[in-house]
């Protein structure tokens, strides 16, 4: 003898299934945009991590920093600088130790500027210089 299943029972557990899994799409959804949300947030623009404000940072250096961006197709980090003492500027880009290194908010990875790159210019005050980074 052959068993036969109500059609409304079959079409009930396809829906319950359905309902399920739609329900547990939208939590992992809603999960996912709160994770990522939250590690955006806690990345920061990285000025406060090492401790320096970006008017300390103008204090001591001289310089300020008016853009950082990738471009070319992201092929590319677009650095900008605004000279405000160029004394201090200058002092500090003099010696080549102090190239202008950008780190990653992961803060493993660095970007240093092409090695026969010449800092060594007369800086103006109220001028603005530029440094385009190659961007693995």
């Amino acid at each position: 003898m052959k068993q036969t299943v109500p059609m409304q029972l079959t079409e009930r557990r396809q829906s319950n299934w359905l309902k399920w899994a739609l329900l547990g799409g939208i939590i992992i959804l809603i999960a996912a945009a709160g994770w990522l949300a939250v590690t955006w947030y806690q990345g920061g623009a990285g000025f406060g991590k090492q401790g320096l404000s970006p008017a300390e940072f103008e204090e001591a250096t001289g310089l300020r920093v008016t853009l950082i961006a990738v471009t070319a197709g992201g092929g590319m980090v677009d650095a900008r600088i605004k000279v405000l003492d160029p004394e201090k500027a200058s002092q500090l880009l003099a010696n080549p130790k102090n190239r202008p290194i950008l780190i990653a908010e992961d803060g493993k990875t660095e970007l240093s500027p092409p090695s026969e790159m010449d800092f060594d210019v007369d800086l103006e005050a109220g001028k603005a210089y530029f440094t385009l980074y190659g961007n693995p």
